[in-house]
């Protein structure tokens, strides 16, 4: 039963990510909600959060209590709602935070990747090296250039980038990062430091 559960929450997960391919933000949100709201309740139903090596983490909530996240009055509401913690419940975090910010909606994107990267430390620990806490950081990076908060957006890049690295996560993601830096610097008039990451970018996708 609990794979099933997981598999019909991955079918909208699915969905959701077509959809914004797509620019159809919309129907990305809609199936992102329907995928998070049965992958909550899978996780609130008898079971305690835990970290990656199994501890339980401590949880306001009654594990046995299903919540409604689809009823929130708004998103913001719906954030607060949230307290249990599961990978997948990060990756639909971060991926609403996707879908507000291509949709302008900035502030709000902030707070679903802010609160994305609060529960990857806490079910990892500070500064975990993880595959989506280098994604969430990337496109909490490119929000920040969006809104010309360029030393944050680079700081925040480096971070990603620096995982990356870590974690050796291969050319592709560590070329789209250094992208990214490198785009940000052409956006603060850097252009020596822009031209030095994008050359360092297309030299890593050499390796591909």
């Amino acid at each position: 039963l609990e794979n099933l559960t997981t598999k019909h929450s991955l079918v909208y997960m699915s969905l959701g990510h077509t959809y914004r391919e797509m620019n159809n933000f919309v129907e990305a949100q809609k199936n992102y909600l329907q995928g998070l709201q049965i992958a909550y309740n899978s996780t609130s139903s008898g079971e305690a959060p835990t970290d990656y090596y199994g501890n339980e983490l401590p949880n306001d909530t009654d594990s046995k209590q299903e919540v409604d996240l689809l009823g929130a009055k708004s998103p913001d509401e719906r954030l607060t709602m949230i307290t249990h913690i599961t990978p997948s419940i990060i990756i639909y975090l971060t991926s609403l935070g996707d879908i507000y910010r291509m949709g302008g909606h900035f502030k709000l994107s902030e707070a679903y990747y802010l609160k994305a990267i609060l529960f990857i430390q806490q079910l990892y620990g500070q500064g975990a090296a993880v595959t989506y806490a280098a994604s969430t950081l990337n496109s909490l990076g490119l929000l920040y250039n969006d809104v010309r908060q360029y030393q944050d957006a680079e700081q925040t890049l480096k971070m990603a980038l620096a995982i990356y690295r870590e974690i050796s996560d291969g050319s592709v993601n560590i070329g789209y990062t250094l992208f990214n830096i490198g785009m940000n610097y052409s956006d603060m008039g850097k252009y020596d430091d822009s031209e030095l990451y994008y050359l360092q970018a297309v030299d890593s996708y050499k390796d591909l």
